[in-house]
């Protein structure tokens, strides 16, 4: 056999040798799945032919697309949000990447978006240089819905569909750390006397209130605004851009009318609610300080009579060294552990408590009559007795 015919033969066998190779590959992929459609991309020549579709008018027969990227951009199949991964899913085919992966959202023949995930794998010549890309498209949209039920768990609050306490403070705290951050109010929300409601009308009227509360809360504000629910009936909001008194009184004034509305429609049962209101940067640059400026707030309003808002005043003494919801957590935590559930953590909360005060009160006698208040919302008991031994003799106070 003469030289130059076995050099013919060599090539013609590292050809078909290729061809199998891309025959095996479409193959496997094909058994992988019903839910897959197989194309192939020439590198040269821009040109993508897809031997199989998902679904639709193309599903049984070859669909070929000359100049593809261009065409596709064309015929506006590619979701606006997603344009920019399909230009870098089309450089990738183009510089003959080993392995190809990308997601994005493309029209379907209903006239619908959904998720497909595209895979491919570059196919080079006998000298190396990539020639095409043979690929398959999956249907993602199931797996692309139920990752984002699985996120919104995590995220959200089951009842209310709100964000849960953990996730709406993370959110909070970067706002408030963002350098270029826009001056901001935090709410926090209570509704009054829930639990008795809930406890004379059962627990199915009790989600009910929460949910259309929750509800009138959230659309009470602007979509970028961070709506979460911090425990049982309370709410948290944190706004950017509005930090005028006036502008914040005509939004909540606005908010418990609705809520006034709502009690009425639910045969006159009352539902109102209490609000506190702290502004950023005046009354807190850090999530903690805005969050306590709040609370004392929310403490304020409860006190002087439930259904109304109260803002943070630094000039005022609250006479006290916790908000409301922190009084409710600790309500929460005395019952936990009367009920057998925290007995180890009652001590070092109460020692807290007192160290704090202690530390922070210029009065010691008036630091002393906080903490034995606090004994008492721990135990719940009406008064308490301190008595002073001095050489012999005792004094009650």
């Amino acid at each position: 056999m003469e030289i130059e015919d076995r050099k013919q033969l060599e090539q013609r066998i590292a050809e078909l040798e290729r061809q199998l190779k891309n025959e095996r590959q479409k193959q496997q992929w094909a058994l992988e799945g019903e839910d897959s459609g197989l194309w192939e991309y020439d590198i040269k020549a821009k040109r993508l032919t897809q031997s199989s579709k998902l679904e639709g008018k193309w599903k049984d027969a070859n669909l070929v697309v000359e100049n593809y990227r261009e065409q596709m951009k064309e015929w506006n199949l590619i979701h606006p949000e997603d344009e920019q991964v399909f230009e870098a899913y089309c450089d990738s085919m183009d510089r003959g990447d080993p392995h190809i992966m990308y997601e994005m959202r493309i029209l379907r023949d209903n006239g619908r978006f959904g998720w497909i995930r595209q895979e491919g794998n570059t196919i080079c010549d006998e000298k190396g240089v990539p020639v095409k890309v043979i690929g398959k498209v999956l249907d993602v949209t199931g797996e692309k819905r139920d990752n984002k039920r699985l996120e919104r768990e995590v995220t959200r609050d089951m009842l209310t569909g709100l964000y849960n306490y953990d996730v709406a403070r993370k959110m909070i705290e970067k706002k408030l750390q963002d350098p270029a951050k826009e001056a901001g109010a935090l709410f926090l929300m209570d509704l009054d006397d829930f639990a008795e409601q809930n406890a004379a009308y059962g627990k199915v009227f009790g989600d009910s209130v929460l949910e259309m509360a929750a509800n009138i809360v959230y659309t009470s504000f602007k979509a970028k605004d961070i709506v979460g629910r911090i425990d049982g009936d309370e709410f948290l909001v944190y706004a950017s851009g509005i930090c005028n008194r006036k502008d914040i009184e005509k939004l909540l004034n606005k908010l418990m009318i609705r809520l006034s509305r709502f009690a009425k429609e639910r045969e006159g049962n009352r539902c109102s609610i209490s609000i506190g209101v702290a502004v950023s940067p005046e009354d807190g640059r850090s999530y903690e300080k805005l969050y306590h400026s709040a609370d004392l707030a929310l403490y304020r309003a409860k006190k002087e009579g439930k259904g109304k808002y109260c803002f943070f005043d630094r000039e005022e003494d609250y006479d006290t060294s916790l908000g409301e919801t922190s009084r409710k957590l600790a309500h929460k935590k005395k019952d936990q552990a009367l009920a057998g559930q925290d007995y180890l953590n009652i001590n070092k909360d109460l020692f807290d408590f007192a160290f704090k005060c202690i530390n922070t009160e210029e009065n010691f006698y008036h630091a002393i009559e906080k903490i034995f208040e606090e004994v008492c919302l721990y135990f719940g008991m009406d008064r308490s007795i301190l008595l002073e031994r001095d050489k012999g003799s005792a004094t009650l106070s």
